[in-house]
């Protein structure tokens, strides 16, 4: 029989050699806007077909604000889009015109939403479904935890899942990360790119 070596605290599991090929330094909890900043995935990405799953903490703000668009809002006929105004409700959808769709209210803090061209899911529960809400694919870019109407924006991001062919082929899965120059930006896990704010300066972030 063969000798075994046993190496007192050495850890080959298999988190400890992903850490070693990590291309970043730290996955953080959320990250969120510093003013002036914005996030966003360049053009083309929502289409017909998406399904987007988005993960993020709303906070309590003066004025309405969108915490992921299309466009810079749901003033644009066609957009796709996400709020949570100062009252508490709810609007999201592809629109079909300038008049936003719907959804009761919703209170501050973490949510997961779940949205198609024809349901909205929040935290598991159907608030929205049926409706078409398809305009075809949108060219512009993807903001995220932009502002539509000015104040303080403090919206936290958690993660995002962008699908295509009705939600069968994952092309965004997005993390809130520190890269390995300790900026604070999200790491797309499908094809291992950065997105940075704006500015290219560090996202706010939690740890």
């Amino acid at each position: 029989m063969g000798t075994i070596l046993i190496i007192k605290g050495a850890d080959f599991s298999e988190n400890a050699v992903a850490k070693e090929q990590l291309p970043y330094s730290k996955v953080v909890s959320s990250v969120f806007l510093k003013d002036g900043q914005k996030l966003a995935i360049s053009g083309g990405v929502i289409k017909a077909d998406s399904k987007v799953i988005f993960d993020v903490t709303l906070a309590s703000n003066s004025s309405t604000t969108w915490f992921i668009a299309v466009g810079y809002g749901l003033s644009l006929s066609g957009s796709f889009a996400m709020s949570r105004s100062s009252a508490g409700v709810l609007q999201y959808g592809f629109k079909k015109s300038s008049t936003p769709s719907y959804a009761g209210s919703i209170s501050t803090g973490r949510h997961v939403f779940d949205i198609t061209r024809t349901s909205l899911t929040v935290d598991g529960v159907t608030k929205a479904e049926g409706e078409d809400f398809n305009h075809g694919d949108l060219p512009g870019k993807l903001n995220l935890l932009s502002l539509d109407t000015g104040g303080n924006l403090q919206h936290k991001f958690h993660s995002l899942k962008i699908y295509s062919d009705n939600g069968v082929t994952l092309t965004h899965n997005l993390i809130p990360v520190l890269d390995l120059g300790g900026k604070a930006c999200l790491y797309n896990k499908v094809d291992g790119s950065f997105i940075y704010a704006t500015d290219e300066e560090s996202l706010d972030y939690d740890e």
